[in-house]
């Protein structure tokens, strides 16, 4: 791999670390707090403002770098934490807020990064690339969150499991804000050509249709899925260090097996079918099994066989993309349109739980939407298929 490739897993690994310090317990003190519907509810406001500065990015990066994105959306992540940190208890009053925030942070962070992984990698080095990355992001995903649970259930022991809370948000924020003023060694790029008209023009290819399809698919479950899945997990294991350990036993198997499937990926690119119906089974006997055996399910066999569907699909991103032989900076809406459908996959979710969901019967809708997540992974895998027909035939 390049130097560049380096740089950007190093980054990445460094970012997801600081993001999972929190990210499962941020879920968790918004559902302590109200319920799953203020989870819905952070959740809607900032994937909306995240979808808007999506497509905005394209128009920032006429005059910005694409680090000046990255940096802006570290900043307010850091400003969202230390908001949690200073409100409290009183973060569900300004819920709109903080979701605002973190619809920035996330909004100008991802663009910029996704354009540099774009502008970095290489088609030959991709499958190795997405392998390694998910092996580093699971790898921090993985330690973080149980060093974060280790510290609420000591200062629950102490003092007060708040206390715990505060120190985990407040840490978190002075580590967004130590990698915004440390971020440094990559190339600026900026000058994108980019018109909304691009998006609304330009002729889609057959692959390009079904990129879209498989991140609409994503977006229906990947962002929502996780936040509730953490809660539903903690109402099992009772404890926050508990939470932390069944994470850390869940991202470590997900790393290595992205480590595995690599290899298998060499040598049989239809090992995605084995990883789309595997990955099926393992969710829904989660779904259908709220205790031991569904976590047994979600660690055991999603997390093994996932990935050999997950780094094909990324990949295939960015080889659609290379199918178009002009140059990056007249793409960009490529990766905008990729986000779109990504994020209108979110939004759309977030509004169907948001109409069902109260306080009183928030634990129960949640249990029933868990059960439609499985089927997603089928229809990823079978348009991974459609698209290798297509290219076989021509």
């Amino acid at each position: 791999m390049s130097r560049d490739e380096k740089l950007l897993l190093k980054t990445i690994g460094i970012f997801y670390f600081t993001i999972s310090f929190s990210g499962i317990f941020l879920n968790v003190y918004l559902f302590k707090l109200g319920g799953f519907r203020a989870i819905a509810e952070y959740g809607m406001v900032s994937l909306s403002v995240l979808f808007i500065l999506y497509i905005a990015s394209g128009y920032f990066l006429k005059y910005y770098s694409q680090i000046f994105l990255v940096k802006t959306g570290l900043l307010f992540l850091g400003m969202l934490y230390f908001s949690i940190f200073i409100l409290r208890e009183r973060s569900l009053d300004y819920i709109v807020v903080l979701g605002i925030l973190g619809g920035i942070g996330h909004g100008t962070f991802w663009p910029g990064y996704n354009l540099t992984q774009y502008i970095s990698t290489r088609t030959e080095s991709r499958n190795e690339y997405f392998g390694k990355q998910n092996f580093l992001v699971n790898s921090a995903t993985s330690t973080a969150p149980l060093i974060a649970g280790g510290i609420i259930s000591y200062f629950g022991i102490i003092r007060t499991k708040e206390l715990g809370y505060n120190l985990v948000f407040l840490i978190v924020a002075i580590l967004f804000f130590y990698i915004f003023l440390s971020l440094k060694d990559f190339i600026k790029q900026s000058g994108v050509s980019f018109s909304i008209k691009d998006i609304l023009e330009h002729k889609r290819t057959s692959s390009w249709r079904i990129v879209l399809s498989q991140q609409f698919f994503y977006g229906l479950y990947d962002v929502s899925f996780n936040s509730f899945a953490a809660v539903l997990i903690f109402l099992i294991v009772k404890e926050e260090v508990n939470l932390g350990f069944v994470n850390f036993l869940s991202a470590a198997t997900y790393a290595l097996a992205n480590l595995l499937a690599i290899k298998i990926i060499k040598k049989n690119k239809d090992s995605y079918l084995i990883g789309s119906i595997l990955g099926f089974l393992g969710l829904l006997i989660f779904g259908l099994q709220q205790n031991l055996i569904g976590l047994f399910s979600l660690i055991f066999i999603n997390n093994i066989f996932l990935p050999l569907l997950n780094i094909q699909t990324a990949k295939l991103i960015y080889d659609v993309i290379d199918e178009t032989k002009t140059n990056w900076k007249e793409k960009y809406h490529f990766l905008v349109e990729r986000d779109s459908a990504l994020g209108v996959g979110r939004i759309i979710t977030y509004l169907i739980l948001l109409i069902f969901l109260t306080r009183e019967n928030s634990p129960e809708i949640a249990k029933n939407w868990i059960l439609f997540v499985p089927v997603f992974p089928l229809l990823i895998g079978f348009l991974q298929f459609y698209y290798f027909k297509l290219k076989k035939e021509g």
